[in-house]
């Protein structure tokens, strides 16, 4: 079956069509029956993963809880470990979680935790963080592909570019032309 197992109960449960998988720590990749090319390092990483493949998890109990999600990255510890079956989310920090069947969500940042597909939240979700700086936000949709416009968001916390929003505390443009 091609896998790598290092630890007590690394891929306990594996049969002949779960392959490529690499388990390193106790019990990472437990319960994995036929799931395909996952790398899984800390204890208990992916430990519920049975048929989701593609999994890319760094951490103690991260992607614990995913069963058919695939092509997840998940770094730090407890990262993911709410997604059960969403696929295609990277999680990036200690605590940090995406919905559990939802997709293509982005969370970096201590205990931040997105809550719908396709959102990306940047910061440390038990406070607020004073400032964000993203380099290369333009109006690549507006005639004037070259204008730098101001980011803002709506009263929902949606970050655009459209009349209807307000300036948002903390967020400046930065460019690399500024020091």
């Amino acid at each position: 079956s091609q896998n790598v197992a290092v630890g007590s109960g690394v891929l306990q449960h594996v049969n002949n069509s779960g392959s490529n998988n690499i388990g390193i720590g106790f019990n990472a990749l437990y319960n994995n029956t036929s799931a395909g090319t996952n790398i899984g390092i800390g204890d208990t990483a992916l430990y519920n993963a049975t048929t989701g493949g593609g999994n890319t998890v760094v951490g103690s109990a991260a992607g614990y809880s995913i069963q058919g999600g695939a092509t997840n990255t998940l770094i730090g510890l407890n990262a993911g470990d709410a997604i059960t079956s969403g696929s295609n989310n990277i999680c990036i920090g200690a605590s940090s979680d995406a919905a559990a069947t939802n997709n293509y969500q982005i969370c970096i940042g201590i205990s931040q935790a997105t809550t719908a597909s396709k959102e990306t939240r940047i910061g440390n979700g038990s406070t607020n963080t004073t400032a964000c700086y993203i380099d290369g936000i333009r109006g690549i949709t507006t005639t004037n592909a070259t204008t730098n416009l101001v980011v803002m968001s709506d009263s929902a916390g949606q970050l655009g570019t459209g009349s209807t929003k307000t300036f948002i505390n903390g967020v400046r443009g930065v460019s690399t032309d500024q020091p």
